[in-house]
């Protein structure tokens, strides 16, 4: 079998063994702790939410209107994509044959042209396909994604959009890690991060991997803040895990904009 195949099933395999040993209870374990069973689900339009950074508090950063990047073509090690996109291709790269190509331009204008704030906030990846603002026939890729968590006792689970990278799913779980115990009152939580789920936002990468626009980096749909916005967002509502009595207190959990329905389309 060729790379591609043979990494596919190495994955698949490893996955298969990590849910058997579960399965069968080799590493299950009962979770000490509350008996709280909550949720709560929400959305959010990332085309331009403006927030203070998770990581920084004296940054105010925004996310954009979702595109993906030249790199998103270049494919991944065990897949690469065709023609003359790579990997790692940003906005100043001179070297860049699908940067300098007048075919894509072309294509790219053609389905939505980037405006220069678009261009400005997704630095530094270079626009292929402008996709939050591609509506024909309907939306390419969303810019309402969903905000959901779901909490048994000490466990929280982050029901997320998209696919986020290993440092990605690290650092949102290390920041809800920290929260839960002052906010939610548990000792010792046990993050657990699951998706893509309820839509799909394609990748979520960390803001350095961004900077790299490799496939992941490309992929990301919402700007190089993409990963802060939703642990922002997760942090802001994860006191609506708390009690029944607790929840009762906040105010009621916002709505959000409704996403379009397009079961008939």
């Amino acid at each position: 079998p060729d790379q591609g195949t043979r990494s596919c099933f190495e994955i698949g395999r490893r996955q298969y063994e990590a849910a058997k040993s579960i399965f069968n209870g080799q590493i299950l374990q009962r979770l000490p702790g509350s008996s709280v069973v909550s949720s709560f689900h929400t959305f959010v339009n990332l085309s331009s939410y403006t927030f203070l950074s998770p990581f920084d508090a004296s940054r105010t950063v925004r996310t954009c209107s979702a595109a993906l990047g030249y790199s998103f073509a270049g494919g991944t090690t065990d897949g690469p994509g065709a023609f003359d996109f790579t990997q790692g291709t940003n906005d100043s790269d001179d070297n860049s044959p699908a940067l300098k190509n007048p075919l894509w331009i072309l294509a790219r204008d053609f389905i939505h042209d980037p405006s220069d704030e678009q261009i400005v906030c997704q630095h530094p990846k270079p626009i292929l396909l402008d996709v939050g603002a591609a509506t024909r026939p309907y939306s390419w890729s969303p810019n309402i994604v969903d905000i959901q968590l779901l909490r048994a006792g000490p466990l929280v689970i982050i029901v997320a959009p998209g696919e986020a990278t290993t440092m990605s799913g690290r650092r949102w779980r290390n920041a809800l890690s920290a929260a839960a115990p002052s906010i939610l009152d548990i000792d010792n939580p046990v993050i657990v991060l699951g998706g893509p789920a309820n839509t799909y936002g394609h990748y979520i990468a960390t803001e350095e991997e961004y900077g790299a626009q490799r496939y992941e980096g490309a992929s990301t749909l919402y700007g190089s803040h993409t990963l802060e916005a939703y642990i922002n967002l997760t942090l802001t509502y994860l006191p609506y895990l708390g009690t029944k009595s607790e929840v009762e207190k906040l105010p009621t959990l916002p709505a959000g904009p409704s996403p379009p329905i397009n079961a008939n389309n």
